[in-house]
């Protein structure tokens, strides 16, 4: 009786209240209980039940005050309980992980709409985004779910539900019914939400999809609330100018709906146009650009000057590019390693590796650190002219004087290319410069030439000093043995393995190289019996 009373004193004191003419005009709120509910509990109030005088107080301020004190404790409050969100939270689960279960049964068909209409279940947008979430490896399936639910009369898509289905069908293979749900989403009314879009729109940029990436940039433009930012569109043109052939059209039209729909051209946005018309060979309208962002106010730097120096190198306008670098400076603006880099690299796939020297040579002059990336570009270009000797040269003396640190890449294609040539004197100082840079050793090229041209002493020092530097496991004594056994030199090697360390010699599999589980003799003392004066050898 007491939980009673106190469920229907706000609907007593809320009586009390409204039957006081001269108060009602102050109440300024709606009812705090609907109609229906009022009258149940009206209907329900024991007769003896009473008010006292300090609850029922009719003064304004007082009734407000109370009243809110005892809808708190009534059942009929807005905020539920936190048992009763527990509850909600674990039916909904239920219910999300009993679907899944009829779903994941066969292939959609028929007869899994009819199961799972079976079910009888009250779909919510939490349970259908669980749903998704669990189908999210299987997007074909999701969409048939979310069509069928969107059928059921006792639920209706909601904004949430359409945006988790679109990052799962925002791909080439599902591009079509991508399209279908977004134009879907819009005549309803609903916004594709800012997380939604990005991660589509990377989703399209990584699998080179620009076109649909473009389209969605418009889309989004044109009826997002969250429109994308002036760094979203200068994202899109830096990588529509990637392309060997950029699209000048998608450019355009990218830049024309980004300042229609009043997003501000920054510096940013002024490159991205610069970049797509240079890498095309439209130098005229490439300046015309570079003059707009002028009168923005914006002053062109390393990034603008770099890119017109990477079109004119692509164009096979080298010494135009080189002009370019002397106007900049003429400018106030002085190229840096960036620049220099595009320019000695298009001297360098033109052949003109002299050139692209003497323009690294100005570049160290004018105060600009070299780092692995232009040494990478030289050393690769000397190897492509057989000029083994000179990118060897270059390597030591830009890591002994210079102090530079080439990549693991450009080391390998060195030791590669010296090895090749027979070089192994320079092809050891490479492999120990490289170990000294703090690399994981590169000894796959020196076996074949030790197999190939080396005595087995020298073999087996290599493997030793390797060995007592703590980088020549197991696995590189049975190599240099299997490349002296394919070599053709089995006796070679039997005379290797003898004179390994004992746990080498008794490693099951270097053993098997030779089809013994023992280790062989050295094939020096090997000896058949004598037949007559003759001595004859015999191999293993």
């Amino acid at each position: 009786m007491q939980r009673t009373k106190i469920f229907l004193a706000p609907v007593r004191v809320l009586q009390i209240y409204l039957s006081n003419s001269e108060l009602v005009d102050t109440l300024k709120t709606p009812p705090l209980i609907d109609p229906v509910s009022r009258s149940l509990h009206f209907q329900a109030l024991p007769s003896s039940y009473s008010l006292n005088s300090q609850t029922c107080e009719l003064k304004t301020l007082g009734f407000a005050q109370n009243i809110r004190k005892l809808c708190l404790r009534s059942p009929f409050s807005s905020k539920p309980s936190r048992k009763n969100v527990d509850e909600s939270s674990t039916a909904e689960g239920e219910d999300s992980a009993l679907i899944c279960k009829v779903i994941k049964k066969r292939k959609w068909c028929q007869r899994t709409e009819n199961e799972l209409g079976s079910l009888e279940l009250k779909f919510c947008t939490d349970t259908v985004l669980s749903v998704l979430q669990s189908l999210g490896e299987d997007p074909e399936t999701a969409l048939e779910f979310f069509k069928w639910v969107g059928r059921q009369t006792c639920f209706k898509h909601s904004a949430s539900s359409y945006n988790a289905m679109i990052k799962l069908v925002g791909s080439n293979k599902y591009i079509d019914f991508f399209w279908i749900l977004v134009n879907e989403m819009g005549r309803e009314g609903y916004q594709m939400d800012i997380k939604t879009y990005i991660v589509v729109l990377r989703r399209f940029i990584k699998r080179k999809m620009m076109k649909d990436a473009v389209d969605l940039f418009i889309w989004m433009m044109d009826n997002g609330e969250s429109k994308p930012s002036s760094q979203n569109c200068s994202t899109v043109l830096h990588e529509l100018s990637l392309f060997s052939s950029p699209d000048i059209d998608l450019v355009f039209k990218v830049v024309e709906t980004f300042r229609d729909g009043g997003g501000y051209l920054d510096k940013a946005v002024y490159d991205g146009i610069h970049r797509s018309l240079s890498s095309s060979g439209i130098f005229d309208e490439a300046e015309d650009v570079v003059n707009a962002m002028r009168k923005a106010g914006f002053v062109p730097d390393n990034i603008t000057y770099s890119q017109l120096v990477y079109g004119l190198c692509k164009a096979g306008r080298l010494d135009e590019g080189c002009t370019i670098l002397e106007k900049m400076k003429g400018l106030g603006c002085i190229p840096d390693l960036k620049t220099w880099t595009i320019l000695i690299d298009g001297h360098c796939r033109a052949g003109r590796v002299e050139k692209a020297l003497s323009c690294f040579r100005q570049m160290l002059e004018d105060g600009c650190q070299a780092d692995y990336e232009v040494l990478a570009i030289l050393v690769s270009a000397f190897c492509n002219q057989n000029r083994v000797d000179s990118a060897y040269s270059f390597l030591c003396q830009m890591i002994e004087e210079k102090n530079v640190k080439p990549s693991q890449a450009t080391f390998k294609e060195l030791i590669k290319k010296l090895t090749h040539a027979e070089k192994l004197p320079e092809a050891l100082k490479v492999f120990y410069l490289m170990k000294d840079e703090g690399f994981p050793p590169f000894v796959d090229p020196f076996y074949e030439i030790y197999a190939k041209s080396e005595t087995v002493d020298r073999a087996l020092d290599f493997l030793n000093n390797m060995r007592r530097k703590r980088i020549a496991p197991v696995k590189a004594y049975f190599a240099m043995l299997d490349a002296f056994c394919k070599a053709g030199k089995q006796i070679e090697a039997q005379d290797l393995l003898y004179k390994c360390p004992p746990e080498i010699r008794s490693n099951a599999k270097i053993l098997s190289l030779f089809g013994s589980m023992s280790t062989p003799k050295p094939a020096q003392s090997i000896r058949s019996k004598k037949k007559g004066s003759r001595v004859q050898f015999t191999r293993i």
